[in-house]
């Protein structure tokens, strides 16, 4: 929701949510979502954090169904790393960056690795920032399940407003 709500921003180039600077129009809002609709798609595994190579193999189907020319892997941390005791940190992301320079060389397609910088404190009140919490899920064996999700204008507002609702979770064939 909030990668799709940026994306619209950014390809109207005006803001998207309510406030006092110019918003987008209803009009704007359908050309966008038409045009991220087209030219955007979103995929995750619904019950564990993907391997690279899940993501890549995922990626790879997306070129020859969708045509895609560009792969963001957003989080970094987000995405199963499975490397040998031996191994040293910096030269298992070497390993990942070669693989995906050779991915992208391949598939003719741009790849970017978004990552984050990890912030794991105890927020106000002892509660644990999102992130933390769901890194905290995952370690301990926590499913974080993937749903389709009904993307809806509201129409009665003065301006555009999404709204987002779960409609089932993903099959495996999705």
């Amino acid at each position: 929701q909030r990668h799709l709500r940026l994306l619209l921003k950014q390809y109207v180039g005006k803001p998207f949510d309510e406030g006092m600077s110019n918003r987008m129009t209803w009009q704007e809002a359908r050309f966008g979502l038409a045009w991220l609709n087209e030219h955007v798609t979103f995929f995750w595994p619904k019950t564990q954090l993907p391997s690279i190579e899940y993501l890549l193999d995922m990626a790879r189907a997306q070129v020859v169904l969708n045509g895609i020319k560009g792969l963001i892997i957003d989080p970094w941390n987000r995405v199963s790393h499975r490397r040998s005791a031996h191994m040293l940190e910096t030269d298992y992301i070497g390993q990942c960056l070669t693989g995906f320079a050779h991915f992208a060389q391949e598939q003719q397609v741009h790849v970017w690795v978004v990552a984050h910088p990890t912030k794991v404190f105890k927020g106000e009140n002892g509660k644990l920032p999102l992130q933390a919490y769901a890194r905290y899920l995952a370690q301990n064996g926590v499913p974080i399940t993937a749903v389709v999700t009904e993307m809806k204008f509201d129409v009665t507002a003065a301006t555009p407003k999404l709204t987002f609702r779960p409609v089932r979770a993903l099959t495996e064939a999705e």
